[in-house]
């Protein structure tokens, strides 16, 4: 069974603007379309609520996340860089 974690944020301060913070699906359960219907169900509700514009972060090199979010429009507007110091 799968166990998928959604949670659409809005922020009063974007007004018009919300964000996908974290959607998750159980390994065994990938490719089966639960990520697919859990982005589009976030992007329905940001719309219910009011939003024009949707953005959200994930990892460089989450190949399978970033071809999904492209699928539904997503495009890149920046690259963050972490860098730390030991």
């Amino acid at each position: 069974e799968a166990v998928p974690h959604f949670l659409p944020h809005w922020d009063p301060e974007l007004q018009d603007t919300c964000e996908t913070l974290t959607i998750g699906v159980n390994e065994e359960e990938r490719g089966r379309g639960f990520g697919r219907y859990l982005m589009e169900r976030s992007l329905y509700e940001m719309q219910r609520a009011g939003c024009q514009h949707a953005y959200l972060l994930t990892g460089n090199n989450n190949y399978t996340a970033i071809s999904l979010y492209a699928s539904l429009g997503y495009r890149t507007c920046y690259r963050l860089i972490e860098m730390t110091r030991l």
